[in-house]
C-alpha cells in the first residue's frame, strides 16, 4: 500500500532533497542534479511535486508542470517495476489535475524503446499524442 502525497512547503522539499536526489540517481545512471533540482523547483512553483511513502518510508517521487493551454506536463513518475506505485502517482497527478481544471496530461520520454511505450501505453494508460525527435549542434 501507497501513500502518494503533495509536497506543501520548499522547507519539505529541501528536508527530502537528500532522500530525492539519491532515488533519482539510482533510477538514472547520467541524472544531472542541478537540471533534476530545476525541474522540481519549476513544478513546485507551477504545478506540484508528489512523493510516494510505504512501509519502507519514502519510495519516490513524481513532477508535473501546469502549462498555460491547460495541459499538466509529467516530468518525472517513479520506475515501479510492477507495484503500482507509478499508477498511484498517476492518480494523484489526475486527482491534480481535475482540480485545477487542466484537460490533459502529457509526458515524453528520453528511453526511446519499445519497453517505455508499453509501458507508457499499456500501464499507465497514456496514448500516442506525437514523436518529437532532435538533434544537438
Amino acid at each position: 500500500m501507497y501513500t502518494v502525497s503533495q509536497i506543501k512547503s520548499l522547507g519539505e522539499l529541501g528536508k527530502l532533497w537528500p532522500r530525492l536526489l539519491k532515488m533519482a540517481k539510482a533510477e538514472c545512471q547520467h541524472l544531472n542534479t542541478e537540471k533534476f533540482l530545476q525541474v522540481l523547483l519549476k513544478c513546485f512553483g507551477h504545478g506540484a511535486v508528489f512523493v510516494v511513502r510505504g512501509n519502507a518510508g519514502l519510495l519516490g517521487s513524481c513532477a508535473v508542470e501546469s502549462t498555460d493551454n491547460f495541459i499538466l506536463v509529467l516530468h518525472n513518475i517513479p520506475n515501479d517495476k510492477g507495484t503500482g506505485m507509478a499508477k498511484a502517482c498517476l492518480d494523484a497527478v489526475k486527482e491534480y489535475a481535475r482540480v485545477n481544471h487542466l484537460d490533459q496530461v502529457q509526458a515524453t520520454t528520453q528511453n526511446f524503446s519499445g519497453a517505455s511505450f508499453r509501458y507508457f501505453k499499456k500501464t499507465l494508460g497514456f496514448r500516442y499524442h506525437s514523436a518529437t525527435f532532435s538533434m544537438n549542434v
